[in-house]
């Protein structure tokens, strides 16, 4: 829960893999560094977007190393997988994130627990190089939008929005 819930601060958005690059470039070392420079940031963001790709094949190991590096993470944070994401390993990875699981075919979400409603959108396309939004996604935006239609939606996902 943000630290003032009246006076809504920023939302960081990190994007990108977070751990490896074609296993040639070190981004955990970036994505450690990013972390280090957020916890101390003053005032403190409320929480921390971080788009995918979160991992670069989306092997488990991928993802343990991932989390091992968010540990240090002292924000609120939310994951949006990208095209090079597995929804079900990053789902086995982080359980303990529960607004992954709120679709059963998406790791698509929406949090409310923020003066801005935050919303998630799971471009991904299984063993594809792109990603894109589906009808169905498309369609559970929209219901999503309309449920609360007072409040300020801030949507995010890893490919460019088309909304």
């Amino acid at each position: 829960m943000p630290s003032n819930a009246l006076s809504p601060r920023l939302a960081i958005r990190i994007s990108r893999r977070a751990v490896n690059s074609y296993r040639q470039v070190d981004t955990a070392s970036a994505l450690r560094q990013a972390i280090s420079t957020l916890n101390q940031l003053a005032p403190r963001p409320d929480l921390v977007l971080i788009s995918g790709d979160l991992v670069d094949f989306g092997h488990p190991s991928e993802y343990a190393t991932f989390k091992q590096i968010l540990a240090e993470l002292t924000l609120p944070v939310y994951l949006i997988p990208g095209n090079h994401d597995n929804r079900e390993h990053l789902r086995a990875a982080f359980t303990e994130h529960r607004y992954l699981f709120q679709h059963r075919d998406y790791l698509q979400w929406v949090v409310d627990d923020y003066p801005v409603r935050i919303v998630g959108l799971d471009s991904s396309v299984p063993g594809k190089p792109y990603g894109e939004l589906s009808d169905e996604s498309l369609q559970w935006l929209d219901t999503k939008l309309a449920e609360q239609p007072e409040k300020t939606d801030a949507g995010h996902g890893a490919s460019p929005p088309v909304c």
